[in-house]
């Protein structure tokens, strides 16, 4: 989550210029900037340049997360998403997480997020 209730991959790369950019490979909207559930890739991606953590791939859900649940097709592109980096890049799906779990400290992306659930249905989507 990117901590705003609206934005896109322009808004977010604006807001980070004087750090290079936007440090995320993708960005999901919401549907205030960009279209509900709108995968954007980002320059880092194209480049594979770190995001914020090293070896991650770093996808941000536009929204406020520890207000409300990312929207539906928010959640569907980010599974889908998620699922097809799996698949390209044989990472099981036990290493899809968010960043919360894994940054003591750290609420990204929010308490509204179900780690959990997406890597269910990751797992579930790469076993069809």
């Amino acid at each position: 989550s990117n901590g705003a209730p609206k934005g896109g991959l322009r808004s977010i790369d604006n807001a980070y210029a004087n750090r290079g950019g936007a440090p995320f490979h993708f960005v999901i909207g919401n549907g205030t900037e960009t279209a509900d559930g709108l995968v954007e890739e980002g320059p880092r991606w194209a480049l594979q340049k770190p995001g914020l953590n090293p070896d991650v791939i770093e996808i941000c859900l536009v929204g406020v997360l520890d207000r409300e649940k990312p929207t539906r097709k928010q959640q569907a592109s980010l599974e889908a998403l998620c699922a097809k980096l799996c698949r390209e890049r044989l990472i099981p799906p036990g290493e899809v997480y968010a960043e919360s779990e894994k940054k003591r400290g750290i609420a990204c992306p929010g308490r509204f997020f179900d780690a959990a659930g997406t890597r269910a249905a990751v797992a579930s989507t790469l076993r069809k």
